[in-house]
């Protein structure tokens, strides 16, 4: 019976793993990545905490983990490419 009771959330931490991975095109789209992935691994922790440790509650786990790294580093790297692009305008401009 404890199988039963955590595989919604395994389900449900599987699904987030992967609508994560989804948002991983667009620069400030992918803060929903790592949201996703945070609310993956807290369904994740539920499916383990209600005794399911099956392929599907694996699976979401790690699809979470690649989420929130994927989406974090994504992030990141579009904020730091947005302000070095607005340093060099405000550089080039201001010779003029």
């Amino acid at each position: 019976m404890a199988d039963k009771a955590g595989k919604p959330y395994a389900i449900a931490s599987l699904v987030l793993g992967i609508a994560g991975l989804l948002f991983l095109g667009g620069s400030y789209a992918s803060a929903l990545s790592v949201i996703f992935g945070i609310a993956g691994m807290i369904c994740s922790r539920s499916a383990r905490r209600e005794g399911y440790a099956r392929g599907i509650y694996s699976a979401g786990r790690w699809l979470d983990v690649a989420s929130i790294a994927a989406g974090l580093i994504v992030l990141v790297c579009s904020i730091i490419f947005k302000f070095s692009l607005i340093s060099i305008l405000v550089s080039i401009f201001s010779g003029l």
